[in-house]
């Protein structure tokens, strides 16, 4: 009887209780029969129930854990285009940066030139050489103290006809007369500065003929010249005007500097933007560099070597400004090429500003390479917990 009591409390309920009253009267064969029945197929209906519940929350638990890598990798893969966008973008801005940075220094440079010939035009002993009562050797020697301090290539002192009274350099003669506009403009009373081509013989009068010769370089996309030697130099040139202790113009202090295998501007604008993107600053005359700090294969100095076809009609045929990627010597670079003008108005050259295409696509690929680590780890961080939530609710649910 005892055996009976725990088989009717573990299997409960009360039409199971009439089955075993009426075991016990002797009147219950089907019951007896249902009774074991029932007995065998509750605990598999639990397990049923229970194995269901698993699956699910197995289920729950596999879609939490993947479904956020999922999303942040899909989105991050939708983005990489606008990623990429945004990083040549960027890199775009940062060129126009340096060219403004590069731009700054060559008009820095333009008014210490400018500068130089005022200051030697307003020096009492350069009035009195023209007024013939100075000493050139005197005079001379202040002009090549002038030119040394301020890194000018030369000084010439003329009279109100503009003829030559004094040059700086001592083996240079004088007495010719120049003719210049910017020397016209002086003598006219006013001071001014541009960027002209100065040609072999008046480069020869202060010995700088020698440095400015250059041999042309086969250059990769190139047009095609049949120039073999460049022997003119593109300059920046400057005058002011001398005058007596009345105000009237008796002279002309010009100032010269030209631009090949001087490598101040290039390298200034450079150290002052300093090393991201490997940045590169060309000074062309027409397309020809005279002024870099491109390098070649080798590692020197690229002068010698001239622009690509495709900028050379944009900048120096159309006169207008080339930006975005160009082929650089032997390399890709982002690019911005703009003209250089003469005091007249024509184009004599190029200011080319450039950064290499490695460089930034270096930068784009670990920027994107983080963006996708970023991602992920956001992703696991949110699986995690949300498997953390399923897993303690399946706990819940077993108690």
């Amino acid at each position: 009887m005892e055996d009976r009591g725990n088989v009717k409390e573990n299997i409960g309920g009360k039409k199971m209780v009439e089955d075993w009253e009426e075991i016990e009267r002797g009147t219950g064969a089907k019951a007896a029969a249902r009774v074991k029945t029932e007995s065998m197929s509750t605990p598999t209906i639990g397990r049923t129930k229970k194995t269901g519940v698993r699956t699910k929350l197995m289920l729950a638990f596999i879609a939490t854990a993947v479904i956020p890598v999922l999303v942040m990798s899909v989105s991050l893969w939708m983005m990489a285009g606008d990623i990429n966008n945004f990083m040549t973008d960027n890199a775009q801005e940062k060129v126009n940066t340096f060219y403004g940075i590069t731009d700054q220094v060559y008009q820095s440079e333009m008014h210490n030139v400018k500068e130089t010939a005022i200051a030697a035009a307003s020096l009492d002993s350069v009035a009195d050489l023209v007024q013939g009562t100075g000493n050139k050797d005197s005079v001379r020697k202040i002009l090549l103290g002038l030119q040394s301090a301020e890194e000018v290539g030369y000084l010439t002192v003329l009279d109100a006809s503009g003829r030559v009274v004094l040059r700086s350099n001592p083996n240079s003669a004088s007495g010719d007369t120049k003719s210049d506009a910017w020397i016209r403009t002086a003598l006219a009373g006013t001071a001014t500065v541009s960027s002209e081509v100065l040609n072999a013989n008046t480069l020869a009068e202060y010995g700088l003929d020698v440095q400015s010769k250059l041999f042309l370089i086969t250059t990769d996309n190139a047009k095609p010249t049949s120039r073999t030697v460049e022997t003119s130099s593109l300059s920046i040139v400057a005058a002011a005007p001398i005058k007596d202790s009345t105000g009237r113009v008796i002279g002309a202090v010009e100032v010269g500097e030209p631009l090949t295998r001087n490598y101040k501007i290039v390298d200034n604008a450079k150290d002052i933007y300093g090393t991201s993107g490997s940045p590169t600053v060309t000074i062309f005359q027409d397309d020809l560099r005279i002024s870099t700090n491109v390098k070649t294969k080798g590692g020197s100095r690229a002068i010698g070597t001239r622009v690509s076809v495709p900028v050379y009609e944009q900048v120096l045929t159309r006169g207008q400004e080339y930006v975005g990627r160009a082929f650089v010597v032997n390399d890709w670079y982002m690019t911005l090429y703009k003209p250089i003008k003469s005091g007249g108005g024509s184009t004599v050259g190029i200011l080319y500003v450039g950064l290499l295409e490695r460089d930034i696509k270096t930068d784009i690929g670990n920027f994107i390479s983080q963006q996708v680590s970023n991602r992920i780890l956001f992703g696991g961080v949110i699986a995690f917990i949300l498997a953390m939530l399923c897993m303690w609710l399946y706990l819940r649910g077993l108690e």
